[in-house]
C-alpha cells in the first residue's frame, strides 16, 4: 500500500475528519488547522473532549510552579573515571544559570541561595542554622506577631521579658481543694471564727460558678460574671466580696505556694458608697433597753448589753471581740481584763478586731452594772445569749453594730474626740468625720446616769 491509498484509508476511518495539527510542542493548533470542526464532531471522531482552552488562570498556575521550580538540581552522567557530578540550572533574571559541583550537598545549597534569591533578596535570606523547620517556622511567626503590635519590638527583649515575667503553673488546686489550706493558715494567724466563715461563703459561692477550674485557668472574666450576677448589690457588699476574692488569690500567688501567674480579681475598681451617717440609739432607746435587759432575769443578757453599751466593745459573741474576752474569763483571767481599781477594761491584741492592745475607761454607771453582773462564766454564756439577742434588737431597733457607734458618739461628746479614738480603737479622723455632735450636751449626761435597778 502506497502513502496516499494508507492516507485515503485514514480519511474514510475518520469521517473524512483531520484532526488540527499541533504547530509545535507547547502551543495550540493554530486557528487554520481547527477552523470547521464542531466539538461534537470531534468528540465522535476521536471520543475526547475539545482541547483544553488556554486561560490566564491556568497559565498564571503554570508560571507560579516554574517560579517555585525555578532552580533544581540534577546528576550528570559520570565524568571520566566514574566521578559524580550535579549541576543546578535554572533562570535568575531572565537570564540562564548553570552550576556544576562534586558534592550533592553543595549543590542543594546553591539551589536553595539561588532560590531565595529569585524570589526576592530583601525578604528572604540563607543562613546557617542549627534550628529545625518547625522551630524556624515558630521564630517567624513569633515575629510576625510581635512586629504586628509592636512594630519596633526586638524579639529578643520581648523573650527575656516573658521569662522574667512567666510563671509556669503546675498546680491542679481548685478553689475548694485550696480553701481548706487557706483556711487552716488564716486560723494559724489569729483570724476569728466569724471572719474565717465568711471567708468559706464567698469562696465556695465563688467555686459553684467555675466548679471544674483549677486556680490558673480561672480568668478575670469569671471574676466579673460573679461580681456582676447580682445587680442590686449593694456597694458595700459588692467591695467586700471583691476583697474576700482578691485577698485569696493573692495568697496562691504568694512565692511559697506560686499555684497562680496572675490574680484575676485585680484591677476592679470600687464601687462608690454613698457616705452616711452612723445610726446611733437615741436616749430613749438606750433607756429603755437597759430597763429592759435588767428585769428579765438573764444575767448573761444583761452584762453582755451594758457591757458593750458603755465601753464600745464589738458585740459578736460567738466570734468577736466579746466572744474572745469571754474565752480569757473562763480561763480564769477575769482581774488581767477587768480592772475594776484602775476603773479600767484591758483588750490584749489577741481580743481586739485591729490587733493592737486597747484601754478603755470605765465609767461611774458601768461599774455600777459591773457589780450586779460581774465577769463570770455564766456571764459570758452564748446559748443564753442567742436565746434573746436577736429578739431584743428586733424589739428595740439595734442597727448593725448600733451600741458600739452610741458609745463612740456618747465618749466624744463626754471626753473629747482624741481620748475616744483611742478607747475605741478608731482613728480620731474617722471620729470627727462621722459621731462627733451626734448627741446633745443633756443626752449625754444623761446617758451615762443609766443605772440598773
Amino acid at each position: 500500500m502506497n502513502g496516499a491509498e494508507a492516507s485515503n484509508d485514514k480519511d474514510r476511518l475518520l469521517g473524512s475528519v483531520r484532526l488540527p495539527v499541533s504547530s509545535g510542542p507547547g502551543r495550540m493548533a493554530s486557528p487554520e488547522n481547527s477552523r470547521g470542526l464542531p466539538k461534537t464532531t470531534f468528540q465522535k471522531a476521536t471520543g475526547a473532549d475539545a482541547p483544553p482552552q488556554a486561560t490566564q488562570e491556568n497559565l498564571s498556575d503554570r508560571r507560579c510552579f516554574k517560579k517555585k521550580r525555578r532552580f533544581h538540581v540534577r546528576e550528570l552522567p559520570p565524568a571520566k573515571g566514574g566521578k559524580r557530578r550535579w549541576e543546578v540550572s535554572g533562570v535568575l533574571n531572565g537570564k540562564q544559570v548553570r552550576s556544576r559541583f562534586d558534592s550533592l550537598s553543595d549543590a542543594n545549597a546553591e539551589a536553595q541561595r539561588l532560590n531565595l534569591l529569585a524570589r526576592g533578596g530583601s525578604e528572604f535570606r540563607d543562613a546557617v542554622t542549627t534550628l529545625s523547620d518547625h522551630l524556624l517556622r515558630d521564630a517567624e511567626a513569633a515575629h510576625r506577631i510581635l512586629n504586628a503590635k509592636y512594630p519596633n519590638a526586638n524579639l529578643c527583649e520581648a523573650v527575656n521579658l516573658y521569662i522574667e515575667k512567666f510563671n509556669p503553673c503546675s498546680s491542679e488546686h481548685t478553689i475548694i481543694t485550696a480553701l481548706e489550706i487557706y483556711i487552716q493558715a488564716k486560723r494559724l494567724i489569729g483570724r476569728s471564727d466569724r471572719q474565717l466563715e465568711n471567708y468559706s461563703y464567698v469562696l465556695r459561692k465563688l467555686s459553684k460558678t467555675v466548679p471544674e477550674k483549677r486556680l490558673h485557668e480561672i480568668t478575670r472574666e469569671d471574676i466579673s460574671h460573679y461580681l456582676d450576677a447580682k445587680p442590686n448589690w449593694a456597694p458595700k457588699s459588692w467591695n467586700i466580696e471583691h476583697g474576700e476574692i482578691l485577698g485569696f488569690f493573692n495568697w496562691c500567688k504568694h512565692d511559697h505556694r506560686k499555684w497562680i501567674a496572675e490574680n484575676p480579681a485585680q484591677g476592679f475598681d470600687k464601687k462608690a458608697c454613698a457616705i452616711t451617717e452612723p445610726e446611733i440609739l437615741d436616749l430613749a432607746t438606750c433607756q429603755r433597753l437597759m430597763a429592759y435587759v435588767d428585769q428579765i432575769g438573764e444575767p448573761a443578757v444583761a452584762f453582755m448589753f451594758a457591757l458593750c453599751l458603755f465601753t464600745g466593745i464589738r458585740p459578736d459573741y460567738k466570734s468577736g471581740e466579746f466572744f474572745e474576752l469571754g474565752v480569757k474569763v473562763r480561763a480564769g483571767k477575769s482581774d488581767k481584763h477587768f480592772r475594776i481599781d484602775t476603773k479600767q477594761l484591758f483588750l490584749s491584741r489577741d481580743i481586739t478586731k485591729d490587733k493592737r492592745n486597747r484601754y478603755i475607761q470605765l465609767q461611774p454607771n458601768l461599774l455600777v452594772w459591773l457589780k450586779k453582773y460581774p465577769p463570770t462564766e455564766q456571764t459570758f454564756e452564748a446559748s443564753v445569749i442567742d436565746r434573746h439577742y436577736g429578739e431584743i434588737r428586733k424589739r428595740f431597733a439595734i442597727p448593725h453594730d448600733g451600741l458600739r457607734h452610741t458609745f463612740i458618739s456618747a465618749l466624744a461628746s463626754l471626753r473629747g474626740i482624741e481620748k475616744a479614738a483611742i478607747q475605741a480603737g478608731n482613728s480620731v479622723k474617722m471620729i470627727e468625720d462621722h459621731y462627733f455632735n451626734l448627741i446633745s450636751d443633756e443626752d449625754v449626761k444623761a446617758f451615762w446616769e443609766i443605772f440598773p435597778a
